[in-house]
């Protein structure tokens, strides 16, 4: 059984991380365009949510233990297919099937744990917390240099990867048939779906608030510093060694977590941890990126934090598979919006402040919930009889109301205090044209007719030239006899707004917004 879970961890990322180590190289063979490579690199934390939501509900009909082998075989199946594929739409499909064994592994470990090794839920969630960091590690380290030890090719370098998911499915299906293989019954029919509980809750919110950091963080950190000033190929350093601090961190957070009754305290940490990074990352980027990127690393021991409380919150394997179907797919579905919410942030305001103030602000939110799901409290306990709602359930939702709209408040008050120092300074007039331009009316000017205007300077102009605009310049011109017009464009303005900080090539461009956003985001993914 511990082979077999190890086997399983080693899995759960490995297959998404490889993906990203060769992004780039499918990128010029498929001719993605910006919004193709958006979706492939949205589909793993889409496919977790929608796949993952369905775990618990097949894993009482046919058994967790039948479920995870089929699940292995389908993610093997889906990783070879996908490195054989011909055509953009058999990737794509073969893609989700490889992604949604990894789904339902992701669920049913928690549960499988649980019930194998009750008295030892922190041994073991260190151990498949620390094997899928391996994995995911291995999956963005190994795959490149196999490809290069095999001719180059990338279809090589991926497809190993499903040979991995088929050694993990044979001790799940020696387990088959079993006395110890039974489905997972569902819950006693007078109480209320686990939704109803506030702890279940606040777990989901503190499982998808640290999924989105480091979904983030694992996106966005190497364009970050690239843009404070660091050269390219040394950015890409912080973001291996935020990566390489899951292995210690998951190593180390659950043992820590068992041994309490609550766990306040690793909340509080693993919170600080990221509010560290992101306070380095606001005030000075480049002075010590390794530094932040060790605190934001360690900031991920939220996620082996959030896994083990979902065994320590729950009673029985049954309520372990509901409560980590929930907090999975759920937590999931709210991290997918992260890197895109940088991503739109950045864009619209061109710089990184507000993208981090607002990641910043979001720690609040981390901390409330994981402050409440770290109480001792099982959700049995607050699961109450069908069709009655207990007032304490009702306070419950209003405190959460009132106090995510106390957030939103202090966020956009905050937002607006920034735009109101930092944009609102005076733009300086555009100063007087010493000569009146040329008439912008003349499209074409034959050039023997018009020697005075052949020879003559044209207008300055402060647009990026057709070459810099593949999808919105215009053609060039062909033919000697025809003169494209300069625009009557004034000079730049001299005002420190953030968009005059910008070459107007750059405001122009416009490459489709989603699909660079999300591209970006992903393309060095090590998703979790």
């Amino acid at each position: 059984m511990i082979v077999g879970i190890v086997a399983v961890a080693l899995n759960l990322r490995s297959g998404v991380t490889s993906l990203g180590a060769v992004l780039g190289e499918m990128t010029r063979y498929w001719q993605f365009s910006g919004v193709v490579a958006g979706i492939v690199t949205a589909l793993p934390v889409l496919t977790f949510a929608v796949v993952g939501s369905t775990a618990s509900v097949v894993a009482r009909r046919f058994g967790a233990e039948r479920i995870v082998a089929a699940a292995m075989a389908l993610s093997a199946t889906g990783l070879i297919l996908r490195a054989l594929a011909g055509s953009v739409v058999v990737f794509l499909a073969a893609s989700v099937l490889a992604l949604a064994g990894a789904a339902i592994g992701n669920v049913l470990l928690p549960p499988l744990v649980k019930r194998y090794f009750p008295t030892r839920i922190g041994t073991m969630t260190a151990l498949y917390s620390t094997a899928l960091a391996l994995g995911m590690t291995g999956g963005a380290g190994l795959t490149v240099p196999i490809e290069h030890a095999f001719g180059g090719d990338w279809r090589l370098g991926l497809g190993v990867w499903g040979g991995l998911a088929l050694l993990a499915a044979p001790p799940w299906f020696a387990l088959v048939g079993t006395r110890e293989c039974v489905g997972l019954p569902g819950q006693p029919k007078t109480l209320t779906g686990v939704h109803r509980s506030g702890t279940a809750r606040a777990l989901t919110l503190f499982f998808g608030c640290q999924s989105l950091n480091a979904y983030v963080v694992f996106g966005w950190l190497p364009t970050i510093l690239a843009d404070a000033g660091l050269d390219a190929r040394d950015a890409g350093l912080p973001l291996a060694l935020s990566s390489a601090m899951s292995i210690p961190m998951s190593l180390l957070v659950p043992g820590l977590a068992t041994r309490k009754v609550s766990q306040y305290g690793l909340v509080v940490v693993t919170t600080a941890l990221y509010a560290g990074g992101y306070l380095g990352l606001l005030i000075a980027p480049a002075s010590a990126p390794l530094v932040w990127a060790v605190l934001l690393g360690a900031g991920n021991g939220a996620l082996p934090l959030a896994v083990t409380m979902i065994g320590l919150r729950s009673g029985g394997a049954e309520m372990t598979t509901a409560l980590s179907t929930l907090v999975q797919s759920g937590g999931y579905l709210l991290a997918a919006a992260g890197p895109l919410l940088v991503g739109v942030l950045h864009q619209n305001t061109s710089g990184w402040r507000i993208p981090l103030l607002v990641l910043f602000a979001g720690l609040a939110v981390q901390l409330l919930s994981g402050l409440r799901a770290a109480a001792p409290r099982p959700v049995e306990d607050e699961l109450v009889p069908a069709g009655r709602h207990s007032a304490e359930t009702l306070a419950g939702w209003h405190r959460g109301l009132a106090v995510g709209l106390a957030g939103l408040v202090l966020l956009l008050g905050g937002a607006g205090v920034w735009l109101a120092a930092g944009r609102g300074g005076p733009v300086a007039p555009a100063p007087a044209l010493a000569a009146p331009l040329p008439p912008t009316n003349a499209l074409t000017i034959p050039g023997p007719e018009r020697p005075d205007l052949a020879s003559a300077p044209s207008a300055p102009s402060h647009r990026a030239p057709a070459a810099a605009l593949p999808m919105f310049g215009r053609p060039p011109v062909t033919g000697g006899a025809t003169a494209t017009p300069q625009p009557t464009t004034a000079p730049p303005r001299t005002g420190n707004t953030t968009r005059d900080r910008v070459p107007t090539g750059e405001r122009e461009r416009g490459t489709g917004l989603v699909g660079q956003v999300l591209g970006g985001a992903m393309a060095q993914l090590s998703l979790r």
